[in-house]
């Protein structure tokens, strides 16, 4: 039988301010254009099958 146990995850690696800077963003970009078709984050959110 397989022994199971809780485990440390990787560290998560390391973001450029570049990429930070960059998704951010585009980030803003989505969130202004969900806003101007009037959609909530929350249909959104639906609709990407996340709840």
């Amino acid at each position: 039988m397989t022994m199971m146990r809780n485990a440390i995850p990787a560290s998560t690696p390391k973001t450029s301010e570049k990429a930070i800077n960059q998704l951010s963003e585009v980030g803003e970009l989505i969130r202004l254009q969900r806003k101007s078709l009037g959609v909530t984050a929350i249909a959104t959110s639906e609709a990407a099958g996340d709840l």
